[in-house]
Protein backbone atom coordinates (compact mmCIF):
# COMPACT_ATOMS: atom_id res chain seq x y z
CA UNK A 1 0.00 0.00 0.00
CA UNK A 2 1.40 3.20 -0.83
CA UNK A 3 1.72 6.28 1.68
CA UNK A 4 2.18 10.19 1.58
CA UNK A 5 3.53 12.30 3.95
CA UNK A 6 4.15 15.82 3.52
CA UNK A 7 8.30 17.07 4.92
CA UNK A 8 9.26 20.45 4.41
CA UNK A 9 8.64 21.40 0.48
CA UNK A 10 7.76 18.58 -0.92
CA UNK A 11 5.67 15.29 -0.49
CA UNK A 12 7.36 12.30 0.12
CA UNK A 13 5.45 8.96 -1.53
CA UNK A 14 6.35 5.75 -0.41
CA UNK A 15 5.39 3.42 -3.38
CA UNK A 16 3.54 -0.37 -3.90
CA UNK A 17 5.89 -1.58 -6.21
CA UNK A 18 2.85 -4.10 -7.09
CA UNK A 19 -0.14 -1.41 -7.89
CA UNK A 20 -0.15 -0.26 -11.72
CA UNK A 21 -0.40 3.12 -10.73
CA UNK A 22 2.97 3.13 -8.29
CA UNK A 23 4.38 1.81 -10.75
CA UNK A 24 3.98 4.30 -13.37
CA UNK A 25 5.20 6.68 -11.01
CA UNK A 26 8.44 4.58 -10.35
CA UNK A 27 9.27 4.67 -14.35
CA UNK A 28 8.76 8.52 -14.07
CA UNK A 29 10.61 9.35 -11.60
CA UNK A 30 13.14 7.47 -12.52
CA UNK A 31 13.23 8.23 -15.85
CA UNK A 32 13.49 11.70 -14.49
CA UNK A 33 15.24 11.46 -11.31
CA UNK A 34 17.66 9.19 -11.11
CA UNK A 35 18.96 8.71 -14.61
CA UNK A 36 19.48 12.33 -14.99
CA UNK A 37 21.09 12.36 -12.08
CA UNK A 38 23.52 9.88 -12.92
CA UNK A 39 24.07 11.15 -16.52
CA UNK A 40 24.81 14.81 -14.74
CA UNK A 41 27.58 12.44 -12.81
CA UNK A 42 29.17 10.92 -15.68
CA UNK A 43 28.32 12.15 -19.12
CA UNK A 44 28.16 9.68 -21.43
CA UNK A 45 29.42 6.88 -18.99
CA UNK A 46 26.54 6.74 -17.21
CA UNK A 47 25.80 3.01 -17.38
CA UNK A 48 22.56 2.69 -14.57
CA UNK A 49 20.35 -0.36 -14.10
CA UNK A 50 17.13 0.20 -16.26
CA UNK A 51 14.15 1.13 -14.46
CA UNK A 52 12.52 -2.59 -15.22
CA UNK A 53 15.51 -4.04 -14.15
CA UNK A 54 15.38 -2.33 -10.78
CA UNK A 55 11.47 -2.93 -10.54
CA UNK A 56 12.28 -6.58 -10.91
CA UNK A 57 15.17 -6.90 -8.16
CA UNK A 58 13.21 -5.16 -5.78
CA UNK A 59 9.98 -7.09 -6.23
CA UNK A 60 11.02 -10.41 -6.64
CA UNK A 61 14.31 -10.78 -4.51
CA UNK A 62 13.25 -12.72 -0.77
CA UNK A 63 16.93 -11.88 0.36
CA UNK A 64 15.72 -8.09 0.96
CA UNK A 65 12.86 -5.86 1.89
CA UNK A 66 13.06 -2.98 0.17
CA UNK A 67 11.02 -0.03 0.51
CA UNK A 68 10.86 3.28 -2.28
CA UNK A 69 9.81 6.31 -2.73
CA UNK A 70 9.87 9.70 -4.59
CA UNK A 71 9.85 13.18 -3.63
CA UNK A 72 7.02 15.32 -4.90
CA UNK A 73 5.99 18.91 -6.13
CA UNK A 74 3.19 20.21 -5.28
CA UNK A 75 2.57 19.47 -8.99
CA UNK A 76 3.40 16.26 -8.78
CA UNK A 77 6.26 16.44 -10.36
CA UNK A 78 9.10 14.06 -9.00
CA UNK A 79 12.28 15.70 -8.03
CA UNK A 80 13.99 13.84 -5.64
CA UNK A 81 13.82 9.15 -4.99
CA UNK A 82 14.53 7.56 -1.67
CA UNK A 83 14.92 3.86 -1.14
CA UNK A 84 15.43 1.65 2.14
CA UNK A 85 17.07 -1.90 1.54
CA UNK A 86 16.69 -4.14 4.78
CA UNK A 87 18.74 -7.53 4.93
CA UNK A 88 16.84 -10.86 5.69
CA UNK A 89 19.33 -13.29 6.36
CA UNK A 90 22.37 -11.66 8.09
CA UNK A 91 23.97 -7.71 8.95
CA UNK A 92 20.61 -7.48 10.96
CA UNK A 93 22.17 -4.36 12.31
CA UNK A 94 22.14 -2.39 9.41
CA UNK A 95 20.17 -0.66 6.88
CA UNK A 96 21.31 0.43 3.37
CA UNK A 97 19.81 4.05 2.41
CA UNK A 98 19.90 6.29 -1.01
CA UNK A 99 19.24 9.40 -2.30
CA UNK A 100 18.93 10.87 -5.35
CA UNK A 101 17.88 14.78 -6.05
CA UNK A 102 17.42 16.37 -9.49
CA UNK A 103 20.17 18.18 -10.24
CA UNK A 104 18.54 21.43 -10.86
CA UNK A 105 16.42 21.17 -7.13
CA UNK A 106 19.81 20.62 -5.15
CA UNK A 107 20.54 22.87 -1.87
CA UNK A 108 16.88 23.23 -1.22
CA UNK A 109 17.31 21.15 1.59
CA UNK A 110 15.13 18.06 -0.28
CA UNK A 111 18.29 15.72 0.19
CA UNK A 112 18.57 16.33 4.32
CA UNK A 113 14.54 15.62 3.88
CA UNK A 114 15.26 12.41 2.29
CA UNK A 115 18.30 11.47 4.46
CA UNK A 116 16.55 12.05 7.60
CA UNK A 117 13.26 10.04 6.49
CA UNK A 118 14.87 7.01 5.40
CA UNK A 119 17.37 7.04 8.53
CA UNK A 120 14.04 7.08 10.45
CA UNK A 121 12.82 3.83 8.86
CA UNK A 122 15.77 2.39 9.43
CA UNK A 123 16.50 3.37 12.85
CA UNK A 124 12.23 2.18 13.31
CA UNK A 125 13.65 -1.57 12.51
CA UNK A 126 15.96 -1.21 15.57
CA UNK A 127 19.14 -1.26 13.29
CA UNK A 128 21.59 0.90 14.55
CA UNK A 129 23.61 1.29 11.60
CA UNK A 130 23.52 3.32 8.22
CA UNK A 131 25.39 2.57 5.12
CA UNK A 132 24.91 4.56 1.63
CA UNK A 133 27.02 4.38 -1.68
CA UNK A 134 27.77 7.04 -3.38
CA UNK A 135 29.74 8.57 -6.07
CA UNK A 136 32.10 11.93 -6.64
CA UNK A 137 34.08 12.98 -10.28
CA UNK A 138 37.63 11.57 -10.13
CA UNK A 139 39.15 15.01 -11.61
CA UNK A 140 39.71 16.60 -8.34
CA UNK A 141 39.08 19.98 -10.06
CA UNK A 142 35.30 18.79 -9.97
CA UNK A 143 33.12 20.11 -7.38
CA UNK A 144 32.49 17.15 -4.98
CA UNK A 145 29.07 17.79 -3.60
CA UNK A 146 28.60 14.33 -1.87
CA UNK A 147 31.42 14.69 0.86
CA UNK A 148 30.68 17.98 2.44
CA UNK A 149 26.80 16.68 2.66
CA UNK A 150 27.52 13.01 3.96
CA UNK A 151 30.22 14.49 6.51
CA UNK A 152 27.79 17.21 7.48
CA UNK A 153 25.28 14.44 8.25
CA UNK A 154 27.44 12.67 10.80
CA UNK A 155 28.47 9.88 8.10
CA UNK A 156 32.26 8.48 7.48
CA UNK A 157 34.04 7.15 4.68
CA UNK A 158 34.50 3.24 5.38
CA UNK A 159 35.85 1.66 2.41
CA UNK A 160 37.14 4.55 -0.30
CA UNK A 161 36.55 2.72 -3.84
CA UNK A 162 36.72 3.27 -7.55
CA UNK A 163 35.12 2.46 -10.63
CA UNK A 164 37.27 1.43 -13.64
CA UNK A 165 36.60 1.29 -17.28
CA UNK A 166 37.81 -0.94 -19.82
CA UNK A 167 37.33 0.35 -23.29
CA UNK A 168 37.88 -2.55 -25.74
CA UNK A 169 38.93 -1.85 -29.85
CA UNK A 170 37.03 -3.72 -31.88
CA UNK A 171 38.55 -7.02 -33.08
CA UNK A 172 40.75 -9.57 -31.85
CA UNK A 173 43.39 -7.46 -31.43
CA UNK A 174 41.86 -5.32 -28.61
CA UNK A 175 40.80 -8.46 -26.71
CA UNK A 176 44.72 -9.86 -27.08
CA UNK A 177 45.93 -6.12 -25.56
CA UNK A 178 43.96 -6.44 -22.99
CA UNK A 179 44.53 -9.83 -21.78
CA UNK A 180 48.10 -9.86 -22.40
CA UNK A 181 48.99 -8.61 -18.56
CA UNK A 182 47.05 -11.79 -17.19
CA UNK A 183 48.55 -13.93 -20.03
CA UNK A 184 51.41 -12.80 -19.25
CA UNK A 185 50.92 -13.26 -16.19
CA UNK A 186 49.48 -16.69 -15.93
CA UNK A 187 52.37 -18.10 -18.70
CA UNK A 188 54.15 -21.15 -17.30
CA UNK A 189 51.32 -21.83 -15.11
CA UNK A 190 48.26 -22.92 -17.08
CA UNK A 191 49.17 -25.06 -20.07
CA UNK A 192 48.21 -22.96 -23.49
CA UNK A 193 47.97 -26.97 -25.00
CA UNK A 194 44.37 -27.31 -23.15
CA UNK A 195 43.86 -23.14 -23.56
CA UNK A 196 45.08 -22.52 -20.16
CA UNK A 197 41.94 -24.30 -18.74
CA UNK A 198 43.88 -26.82 -16.54
CA UNK A 199 46.98 -26.03 -14.41
CA UNK A 200 50.77 -28.18 -15.39
CA UNK A 201 50.62 -29.71 -11.99
CA UNK A 202 47.09 -31.10 -12.23
CA UNK A 203 46.16 -29.32 -9.40
CA UNK A 204 43.63 -26.78 -10.30
CA UNK A 205 40.66 -26.70 -13.67
CA UNK A 206 38.75 -23.70 -14.98
CA UNK A 207 35.17 -24.59 -15.63
CA UNK A 208 32.82 -21.72 -17.16
CA UNK A 209 29.30 -21.74 -17.67
CA UNK A 210 26.39 -19.38 -18.42
CA UNK A 211 23.65 -18.00 -16.54
CA UNK A 212 23.09 -21.43 -14.30
CA UNK A 213 25.51 -22.85 -12.06
CA UNK A 214 25.84 -26.48 -12.58
CA UNK A 215 23.88 -28.99 -9.73
CA UNK A 216 27.21 -30.50 -8.59
CA UNK A 217 28.38 -27.19 -7.77
CA UNK A 218 25.73 -25.65 -6.64
CA UNK A 219 26.63 -26.02 -3.00
CA UNK A 220 30.10 -25.29 -3.25
CA UNK A 221 28.98 -21.68 -5.26
CA UNK A 222 26.71 -20.91 -2.15
CA UNK A 223 30.04 -21.42 -0.36
CA UNK A 224 31.86 -19.03 -2.57
CA UNK A 225 29.54 -16.59 -1.95
CA UNK A 226 29.38 -16.84 1.61
CA UNK A 227 33.34 -16.14 2.01
CA UNK A 228 32.79 -13.05 -0.71
CA UNK A 229 31.47 -10.96 2.06
CA UNK A 230 34.35 -11.89 4.66
CA UNK A 231 37.91 -12.20 2.24
CA UNK A 232 36.61 -9.07 0.04
CA UNK A 233 38.13 -5.93 1.05
CA UNK A 234 35.70 -4.23 3.49
CA UNK A 235 37.47 -1.71 4.80
CA UNK A 236 36.02 0.39 7.98
CA UNK A 237 32.75 -1.33 7.06
CA UNK A 238 30.61 -3.09 9.46
CA UNK A 239 29.81 -5.98 8.15
CA UNK A 240 29.01 -9.70 9.26
CA UNK A 241 29.51 -13.26 7.10
CA UNK A 242 26.44 -13.62 4.65
CA UNK A 243 24.60 -16.49 4.86
CA UNK A 244 24.28 -18.52 1.69
CA UNK A 245 22.55 -21.74 0.21
CA UNK A 246 21.56 -23.17 -2.97
CA UNK A 247 18.83 -21.41 -2.82
CA UNK A 248 19.56 -17.95 -2.72
CA UNK A 249 21.81 -18.79 -5.55
CA UNK A 250 19.11 -20.20 -7.40
CA UNK A 251 17.08 -16.92 -6.71
CA UNK A 252 19.69 -14.20 -8.16
CA UNK A 253 19.98 -16.46 -11.15
CA UNK A 254 16.27 -16.26 -11.70
CA UNK A 255 16.39 -12.45 -11.03
CA UNK A 256 18.91 -11.97 -13.58
CA UNK A 257 17.34 -14.25 -16.41
CA UNK A 258 13.85 -12.14 -15.08
CA UNK A 259 16.16 -9.07 -15.85
CA UNK A 260 17.07 -10.52 -19.41
CA UNK A 261 21.17 -10.58 -18.76
CA UNK A 262 23.31 -13.14 -19.95
CA UNK A 263 26.00 -13.93 -17.35
CA UNK A 264 28.47 -15.78 -17.91
CA UNK A 265 30.79 -17.24 -14.74
CA UNK A 266 34.16 -19.23 -14.72
CA UNK A 267 35.46 -20.94 -11.33
CA UNK A 268 38.70 -22.79 -10.38
CA UNK A 269 38.08 -26.63 -9.09
CA UNK A 270 40.47 -27.84 -6.91
CA UNK A 271 41.20 -30.93 -8.88
CA UNK A 272 42.46 -32.91 -5.38
CA UNK A 273 39.63 -32.19 -3.48
CA UNK A 274 37.02 -31.62 -6.29
CA UNK A 275 35.70 -28.53 -4.89
CA UNK A 276 35.55 -25.25 -6.46
CA UNK A 277 37.98 -22.54 -4.63
CA UNK A 278 37.39 -19.95 -7.04
CA UNK A 279 35.07 -17.70 -9.04
CA UNK A 280 34.46 -14.66 -11.12
CA UNK A 281 31.63 -13.27 -12.90
CA UNK A 282 30.67 -11.46 -15.69
CA UNK A 283 27.32 -9.78 -16.81
CA UNK A 284 25.83 -8.22 -19.83
CA UNK A 285 22.62 -6.19 -19.29
CA UNK A 286 19.38 -6.34 -22.28
CA UNK A 287 19.61 -2.84 -22.08
CA UNK A 288 23.22 -2.17 -22.62
CA UNK A 289 24.50 -4.88 -24.97
CA UNK A 290 27.90 -3.88 -25.87
CA UNK A 291 28.88 -3.23 -22.08
CA UNK A 292 29.84 -5.77 -19.17
CA UNK A 293 29.86 -5.68 -15.70
CA UNK A 294 32.39 -7.15 -13.54
CA UNK A 295 30.87 -8.74 -10.69
CA UNK A 296 32.16 -10.59 -7.53
CA UNK A 297 35.86 -12.25 -8.31
CA UNK A 298 37.19 -14.12 -5.15
CA UNK A 299 39.91 -16.55 -4.58
CA UNK A 300 39.86 -18.61 -1.04
CA UNK A 301 42.64 -17.83 1.24
CA UNK A 302 44.31 -21.01 1.33
CA UNK A 303 44.41 -21.02 -2.78
CA UNK A 304 46.22 -17.69 -3.13
CA UNK A 305 48.96 -17.43 -4.51
CA UNK A 306 48.39 -19.78 -7.45
CA UNK A 307 47.51 -16.72 -10.33
CA UNK A 308 44.01 -18.26 -10.14
CA UNK A 309 42.41 -15.12 -10.09
CA UNK A 310 44.58 -13.80 -13.11
CA UNK A 311 43.57 -16.98 -15.11
CA UNK A 312 40.06 -16.71 -14.31
CA UNK A 313 39.64 -13.09 -15.25
CA UNK A 314 40.97 -13.66 -18.40
CA UNK A 315 39.20 -17.19 -19.20
CA UNK A 316 35.82 -15.10 -18.57
CA UNK A 317 36.32 -12.47 -20.65
CA UNK A 318 37.52 -14.50 -23.49
CA UNK A 319 34.10 -16.45 -23.20
CA UNK A 320 31.94 -13.69 -22.94
CA UNK A 321 33.83 -11.51 -25.55
CA UNK A 322 34.01 -14.88 -28.21
CA UNK A 323 29.93 -14.52 -27.96
CA UNK A 324 29.46 -10.92 -28.09
CA UNK A 325 31.81 -9.73 -30.47
CA UNK A 326 30.63 -6.21 -30.17
CA UNK A 327 31.76 -5.97 -26.91
CA UNK A 328 33.21 -2.77 -25.91
CA UNK A 329 33.50 -1.36 -22.61
CA UNK A 330 33.71 -3.70 -19.19
CA UNK A 331 33.01 -1.66 -15.65
CA UNK A 332 34.56 -3.17 -12.42
CA UNK A 333 35.05 -1.41 -9.04
CA UNK A 334 37.57 -2.13 -6.59
CA UNK A 335 38.56 -0.99 -3.17
CA UNK A 336 41.34 1.31 -3.52
CA UNK A 337 42.85 -0.41 -0.88
CA UNK A 338 43.30 -3.53 -3.43
CA UNK A 339 46.68 -2.68 -5.01
CA UNK A 340 47.22 -5.62 -6.44
CA UNK A 341 44.09 -6.00 -8.42
CA UNK A 342 44.11 -2.46 -9.21
CA UNK A 343 47.93 -2.82 -10.62
CA UNK A 344 46.46 -5.64 -13.34
CA UNK A 345 43.53 -3.73 -14.16
CA UNK A 346 45.53 -0.38 -14.68
CA UNK A 347 47.92 -2.56 -16.79
CA UNK A 348 44.95 -3.83 -18.83
CA UNK A 349 43.93 -0.72 -20.07
CA UNK A 350 40.77 -0.15 -16.88
CA UNK A 351 40.74 3.56 -16.00
CA UNK A 352 39.18 5.36 -13.03
CA UNK A 353 36.03 6.88 -13.77
CA UNK A 354 34.62 7.54 -10.61
CA UNK A 355 34.80 8.02 -7.12
CA UNK A 356 32.98 5.56 -4.72
CA UNK A 357 32.31 5.08 -1.02
CA UNK A 358 30.77 3.64 1.32
CA UNK A 359 29.81 6.24 3.94
CA UNK A 360 28.35 4.56 7.44
CA UNK A 361 26.32 6.44 10.04
CA UNK A 362 25.67 5.13 13.60
CA UNK A 363 22.51 6.27 14.78
CA UNK A 364 20.78 7.00 18.13
CA UNK A 365 17.06 6.11 19.13
CA UNK A 366 13.98 6.47 16.70
CA UNK A 367 13.28 10.13 16.95
CA UNK A 368 9.27 10.51 17.27
CA UNK A 369 8.63 13.78 15.47
CA UNK A 370 10.72 12.10 12.03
Amino acid sequence: MSTTTRRGAVTLRTLDLHAPADVDLFHRAYEDVDLVADRHLLGDRAAPRSAEETLISERDSTSYRTTRGVALEDDGTPVGTWLVELTVHDNLDVGFVDVTVHPEHRRRGIGSTLLRHTEALVRAEGRPVVQTWQGSAVDPAVEDPTTPFATGHGYVSTLPSLRNDLDLDPGADGLARALAPLDAETAGRFDPATDRLESRDGQYRLLTWWNTVPDEYLDDRARLMQRMSTDAPSGDMTIEEERWDGARVRENEAVAAAQGKTVVETAALHVPSGRLVAFTVLALPKHLPHHAFQWDTLVLREHRGQRLGMALKAANLRALAGRTPGLRRVTTYNAESNAPMLRVNHAMGFRPVLRTTCWEKRTGPTDAHE
